[in-house]
């Protein structure tokens, strides 16, 4: 179906968001924080990243902003619970920066699947 890479500093995000997309076909990888997600980027070719955006290390804007200059045609998912600042600002600063969709944490694996099978459809993942 596709190449994901899924980056979130939660285990258990990663854990149960990698399995969902595994289970619908999608070829997985996980990382992280943006630093890690890069150097994966770096050593192989995805179709599409979800990257959460509030992290340690390279968060998720600046890996953004990165990705639009390297990776152009990457099809970008930001995800989000906002933390202290909210999670709609948050987002929207994401898509600013060039993410193609956002997703609102907590969300049900079947939205990001679709959100991605979608993607897919517009020949990005």
């Amino acid at each position: 179906m596709g190449s994901v890479l899924f980056v979130d500093d939660e285990q258990a995000n990663r854990d149960l968001y990698s399995r969902a997309l595994t289970t619908a076909g999608f070829d997985v990888d996980v990382a992280e924080d943006g630093d890690k997600a890069i150097a994966k980027l770096e050593k192989r070719p995805y179709d599409a990243i979800v990257i959460d955006v509030i992290m340690p290390n390279r968060e998720g804007i600046e890996s953004i902003i990165q990705i639009r200059k390297r990776w152009a045609n990457l099809f970008v998912i930001a995800i989000s619970g906002g933390g202290r600042i909210g999670a709609d600002d948050v987002l929207s600063l994401a898509a600013a920066v060039g993410a193609d969709q956002v997703l609102k944490k907590p969300f049900r694996p079947v939205q990001l699947v679709e959100m991605l099978s979608a993607g897919r459809s517009r020949g990005a993942a």
